[in-house]
């Protein structure tokens, strides 16, 4: 039969079949279909996974083989190699943390073109401070452009993802980069209207003759401003570890008498009205990650500008917390024998008060009555000294070091001076007792400013 008859009659075997089915037989048509179908799958996965299964156990069986034949089996062995493994990955690692400090203490210093020296190699006099003397700032593992990659954690990951972190728009961190950018330059120029510049001298301090090479001192107090730009500077560059070191701990503003300074709590740092008032509530840590970061800021600006700034003369060191003896020194100008800053009297000439404390006064009824003035007062208040110094006493404590290791090249034994707006008369004097000596923690009554060292005088 050839293939048109075949058809024909397949044709007309569609002719003689039902026009139309009813549902139920179109159901049943449809559910034996598809349990054939199901059952056809069903053995065929049923054999892929048996085969799956003997491949399996004929690998184990090899690689157990194997592992018999060529890995010694004795206990003494396996310590042996378990020793030698845990050796490696313990120099690994103490590798990877040298390096990784390493690269983030010499970030700075060791990236310059000129060579310093911590402390002066020649002999240097118990009572002489030398020209040589060089501290840097402690490190902070800021993540700069250098080293943002690497990094040691500072705070816990899990915290850092919980944190409720500024969030900058494109306004704010152009704002914020041109404020950096004055900072930088008002420190690398030398601006007068910004930093005082302190000559060379020698002067009696605690029974001893003191001599100072010259160096620079900020006029004012380390504003919020300026500490805002560091912080959101940090979160710019991805450092958040380094952003919740260094916050400050505005809580501290309920810690004082009365504890009614919510206000205080919430405006005093973030709001604009007090941008240049003198940061408080900051940690002596975050001081010197600020000093280290306005450092780094000048270095990398100075020369990207000019690869050979540093080799032309400009060999000032980093910038850092005072000394005790250079504060003293700054404050008296220059060593002069005066009660405070401006002179021996409270008042000048016009019965102005000459600084931000807490003031008394003799009340009849009452006895000895103390005021103060509404709480702080801006980092440029009251009239400057000689050298153009503000609030030099008074308003806040500012953070200094009293004494220098010099086996280990850094400064030590952290203090305040210049009392603060909560400091009595006495307490605000130049060379009056310390009241945080010490104290490395936030406090409302707390601040600093910088200074800085010049290799060669100026």
């Amino acid at each position: 039969m050839d293939k048109h008859s075949k058809i024909n009659d397949l044709f007309q075997l569609a002719k003689e079949q039902p026009t139309e089915y009813s549902f139920d037989q179109t159901k049943e048509r449809f559910v034996n279909s598809l349990e054939n179908s199901i059952s056809k799958a069903q053995t065929k996965r049923q054999f892929l996974t048996t085969k799956k299964l003997i491949i399996m156990i004929l690998s184990i069986y090899t690689i157990s083989m194997l592992a018999y034949l060529l890995i010694p089996n004795t206990i003494e062995n396996q310590n042996e190699i378990k020793t030698i493994s845990e050796q490696k990955s313990l120099n690994s690692s103490s590798k990877l943390i040298e390096k990784e400090t390493q690269l983030a203490n010499n970030n700075y210093s060791n990236s310059k073109s000129v060579e310093y020296d911590s402390i002066a190699t020649n002999e240097i006099s118990e009572n002489i401070i030398s020209e040589n003397i060089i501290i840097p700032a402690n490190d902070i593992n800021a993540k700069t452009p250098d080293n943002q990659n690497k990094r040691i954690p500072l705070v816990d990951d899990n915290f850092i993802d919980e944190y409720p972190f500024p969030k900058l728009t494109e306004e704010e961190i152009k704002e914020n980069n041109k404020v950096k950018k004055e900072m930088i330059k008002a420190f690398s120029k030398l601006d007068s209207r910004k930093y005082s510049y302190l000559p060379t001298g020698t002067f009696e301090y605690e029974d001893k003759t003191i001599s100072l090479q010259s160096f620079i001192i900020q006029k004012t107090e380390v504003s919020n401003l300026e500490y805002r730009t560091f912080l959101f500077d940090l979160l710019i560059l991805g450092n958040k570890e380094g952003f919740l070191k260094a916050k400050p701990d505005q809580n501290q503003w309920l810690n004082l008498p009365g504890g009614q300074n919510n206000k205080m709590k919430e405006f005093y740092f973030s709001h604009n009205s007090y941008d240049n008032f003198p940061v408080v509530n900051i940690s002596r840590e975050g001081a010197e990650m600020y000093c280290k970061w306005l450092s780094n800021a000048v270095y990398n600006y100075n020369t990207s500008k000019n690869p050979n700034y540093y080799s032309n003369g400009n060999k000032y060191c980093d910038i850092r917390l005072p000394l005790k003896v250079e504060w003293v020194y700054a404050a008296s100008s220059a060593g002069k024998k005066i009660i405070y800053p401006w002179g021996d009297s409270l008042k000048n000439e016009n019965g102005i008060f000459m600084a931000n404390y807490k003031r008394s006064f003799e009340d009849n009824e009452n006895g000895t009555l103390y005021i103060t003035d509404d709480i702080l007062a801006p980092s440029k208040s009251y009239l400057p000294s000689e050298f153009g110094l503000y609030c030099m006493s008074g308003n806040v404590s500012e953070m200094v070091y009293n004494e220098i290791d010099k086996d280990n090249h850094k400064f030590i034994n952290p203090g305040t001076a210049g009392g603060n707006w909560m400091s009595t008369e006495e307490e605000i004097k130049i060379l009056s007792d310390d009241k945080f000596k010490g104290e490395v923690n936030p406090s409302p009554m707390i601040g600093f400013r910088v200074v800085s060292t010049h290799l060669n005088g100026f």
